[in-house]
């Protein structure tokens, strides 16, 4: 089990500037940057959301093939949290079970899960809002023969 900090990928290293200057990982796998396809799992809100920050990842250099089931991770979370707000605001927030105890509505733990899910794959893509504060990218990033990964789309 490794201590401190998790590491963070050599291409979220460069969008957030490498403010500890530490020396990159020139051997880290460079898997090509593009969309893959999404599971068979992945319809309706999750899809939407699949397709909503897919493009985004690109842009950004952070998504391949290997990435695929972390964003379906991501997509699945989203969805299950927006089923479960929904289904929240629609009831009662507290029942009463048969011996008279109140309790919250089961949906309000699932929806807590779910974002709390979705955090933690949005983070790993640095897509959180702290992680966002320190990516340092163009708003109009140059462009690149190959998709390679950040290195070589921020060059």
């Amino acid at each position: 089990m490794s201590r401190g900090r998790p590491r963070i990928p050599t291409n979220l290293h460069i969008l957030h500037g490498n403010p500890g200057k530490r020396p990159l990982n020139d051997a880290e796998p460079q898997p090509e940057v593009k969309i893959p396809e999404p599971p068979p799992i992945i319809k309706g809100v999750a899809l939407e959301e699949w397709n909503r920050v897919a493009p985004c990842l690109l842009s950004l250099g952070l998504i391949s093939d290997l990435s695929r089931s972390c964003l379906a991770g991501y997509c699945l979370a989203f969805a299950r949290w927006i089923e479960a707000e929904e289904k929240y605001a629609e009831g009662p927030k507290i029942y009463k079970t048969e011996s008279g105890y109140p309790i919250v509505d089961p949906w309000r733990g699932v929806a807590d899960k779910a974002l709390e899910q979705m955090h933690k794959f949005a983070r790993g893509f640095g897509l959180d809002p702290e992680s966002m504060t320190r990516i340092k990218g163009s708003a109009n990033p140059k462009p690149y023969d190959k998709p390679t990964g950040a290195r070589k789309f921020l060059a």
